[in-house]
């Protein structure tokens, strides 16, 4: 953790200043799994974070989750279906190489599609805005879900889920 904490405190401070395939967006990355950490922890499930892979393991009853965390940074089909062929990879080597974790989880933050660097999303209303915000997710899942469903990917696979968060910050 102290590694993942001294890497969060030298980021950028504004979203703009990452460049993307640079360690410039390790920062915003150890927030996500981090957002990640805490809302498992408050919703009562034990967790452990990792320094390297996975990025987290969560247990349910009897059962060990890895979770590989991945930050979209382009909106293109290419971009999301590159994290997760990353992510399914990441996962299968190490659930191989563990004999405790049964399944994987990818967990992808799409909170740039609600939000480009240095953008503020603006609504009438929270109604309004939540509504929006909806309409976008509804369409990000309608058009990318294909590439996480991907028969050759999950074929003789462990994972055993997809998680969209659009938390803001990260």
């Amino acid at each position: 953790l102290r590694i993942k904490l001294d890497d969060l405190l030298h980021g950028p401070i504004n979203m703009r200043d990452e460049i993307v395939s640079s360690s410039s967006t390790r920062a915003r990355n150890i927030q996500f799994e981090l957002l990640l950490l805490s809302l498992l922890r408050r919703s009562g499930f034990k967790t452990e974070l990792f320094e390297q892979r996975p990025d987290i393991k969560v247990y349910v009853g009897r059962r060990e989750y890895f979770i590989e965390c991945k930050r979209v940074f382009g909106l293109s089909e290419s971009s999301i279906n590159k994290n997760t062929k990353d992510a399914y990879r990441q996962l299968n080597v190490e659930m191989d190489r563990s004999n405790s974790a049964q399944y994987g989880i990818v967990a992808i933050s799409a909170q740039r599609l609600i939000t480009k660097p240095d953008e503020i999303l603006n609504s009438p209303s929270g109604e309004s805005g939540l509504a929006y915000i909806k309409l976008l997710s509804e369409q990000f899942i309608q058009k990318n879900q294909h590439i996480w469903q991907n028969p050759k990917r999950i074929k003789n696979s462990k994972i055993a889920s997809v998680w969209i968060n659009y938390s803001g910050g990260v």
